[in-house]
């Protein structure tokens, strides 16, 4: 009923606008190189590429968030538009994003779930510096988040996209960031700990994960088979650390 009552009101037009004014004009498709010719249609078949970074990088991290007032979340997002455009040579990108959707104190220990996604397009221009390009990426996930009620299946109705059965509507590639404390359970003599499932399978291209915890970092790539090899995939994780160590120095 909540929800109802805002699809009436201006406030929710005015959110309706933003992302339409987004998404005006042509959409980029973002052009990897891939290993093998995509599939006539999605193929969700995938596997899952794991790794870490040396603690002085996430300090250094820390410091860069310090400087320039951007959340972690939007240092590591800009860092992974910038190694899409280096793959691409592209200068507009989108990249999509989950974000929890429990925008009322009340909702922030309902069970259920909430989740919305966020299409987040940016614009890495080769000549703007690293600093330059993160403010614009700061200003875009504010933006986004100030709108996010605005649920992405509607928008992929409003924009009226032409339906290729090959790939998802509007965005091909996922990032998230995940920050959770260690967890660990000891109740009545059972020990309990994560347990990590090879699902084999992918829900787009590439999805890159980052989870914090501990003052640690570490990346999950899951990716499409049908598309990409297993060395390709290890490339683009060590190339995404290389850009995270040099926006750093």
């Amino acid at each position: 009923a909540w929800q109802k009552d805002l699809l009436k009101t201006e406030q929710f037009k005015s959110k309706e606008r933003y992302w339409l004014d987004m998404f005006k004009g042509e959409i980029p498709v973002l052009n990897m190189s891939y290993d093998f010719p995509r599939p006539a249609m999605q193929s969700y078949e995938g596997s899952r590429l794991d790794f870490k970074v040396e603690d002085t990088v996430y300090a250094g991290l820390k410091k860069l968030c310090h400087k320039t007032g951007a959340t972690f979340f939007m240092v590591l997002l800009a860092a992974y538009n910038v190694l899409l455009a280096k793959y691409t040579g592209q200068e507009d990108i989108i990249v999509g994003s989950p974000i929890e959707g429990r925008t009322h104190r009340d909702l922030e220990n309902l069970i259920g779930i909430f989740i919305n996604t966020l299409p987040l397009r940016n614009f890495p221009v080769g000549e703007r510096s690293f600093k330059e390009f993160l403010n614009e990426v700061r200003e875009n996930a504010l933006n986004a988040y100030e709108n996010q009620e605005y649920q992405f299946e509607e928008l992929i109705e409003k924009l009226n996209l032409r339906r290729d059965t090959s790939r998802n509507p509007l965005f091909d590639t996922m990032f998230s960031l995940q920050s959770k404390d260690d967890f660990s359970l000891d109740y009545a003599g059972l020990k309990m700990y994560p347990f990590k499932i090879d699902t084999q399978t992918a829900k787009f291209d590439i999805m890159l994960e980052v989870s914090e915890a501990g003052n640690k970092l570490s990346f999950s790539l899951e990716y499409c088979t049908k598309l990409f090899k297993a060395d390709t995939i290890q490339r683009l994780g060590m190339h995404y650390i290389n850009i995270l160590k040099e926006i750093i120095k």
